[in-house]
Formats: structure tokens, sequence, C-alpha cells
């Protein structure tokens, strides 16, 4: 193998370790879709949130609560999934590390669910909360 190609396969896998060891903060723009089993769905709606992925912590953030839990982590998607203590929310998604594509659905006591398609770029946060 030649040094070039080298010190570049070991850049790649030291700055990927270095990813997934601290905060990946997303700004997401995209669509939500709301189900409630009373009422039929109507078209997505345009939504801008922002997602910040803790790999230390093993969290999701930006979705109803910080319960989410990081799956798996690998080159390409971060998995998670996770229920509040009552079992009556869940939530499982992915995100892919290449394309910047989200997918999240979620479920409120089986009543209702939201089917979150996001595009997300990862952005530095300009303030730390003290």
């Amino acid at each position: 193998m030649k040094a070039p190609t080298l010190l570049a396969l070991t850049v790649l896998s030291i700055s990927t370790a270095q990813a997934a060891e601290g905060v990946l903060t997303l700004a997401c723009e995209g669509t939500v879709e709301t189900t409630d089993k009373t009422q039929p769905s109507d078209k997505p709606e345009p939504i801008s949130m922002g997602i910040i992925v803790d790999f230390t912590a093993r969290t999701v953030t930006g979705f109803t609560g910080d319960f989410p839990v990081v799956a798996a982590v690998n080159e390409v998607a971060v998995t998670f999934g996770g229920f509040n203590r009552t079992g009556a929310f869940t939530i499982s998604g992915s995100i892919d590390r290449v394309t910047g594509n989200v997918e999240v659905f979620s479920s409120v006591a089986g009543s209702s669910t939201r089917h979150f398609s996001l595009h997300c770029e990862p952005k530095q946060r300009t303030f730390n909360a003290q």
C-alpha cells in the first residue's frame, strides 16, 4: 500500500472515531406528517429543527424528550430509538451520515404517529449552556 493511501485511511479512521466520541449538532429542514386515529392524515407540513447527537451520553435530542438512545454508529449511519418511562411515547429513526437524510417515526400511545423526513447539515453551536 502506498504511503499517501495509508495516510488517508489513517486520517479517515481517526476523524470517524473522533466524530463518534463527541457531540454532533445538526440543522434540519424537511417535512413532518402527523396521523391521528380520529382524524385522517393531512399532507406533510414543512418543519425546521435542530437535532443533537451526543455519542458519549448515547442520546439524540430535538424530538419530544431526551430519551432516544443511540443504537448503532458506523461510517454511514446512526440509528436510534427509545420510549418514555410509561412506554406511551416511542421513537425510532436513522441519520444517514453521507447524505444528511434523516427518517424518524414516533408514536403516542398508539393513537397518533408522526413521520419526519428531513435533510440535515452539521452546524457548530454558537452558544454553550452554562
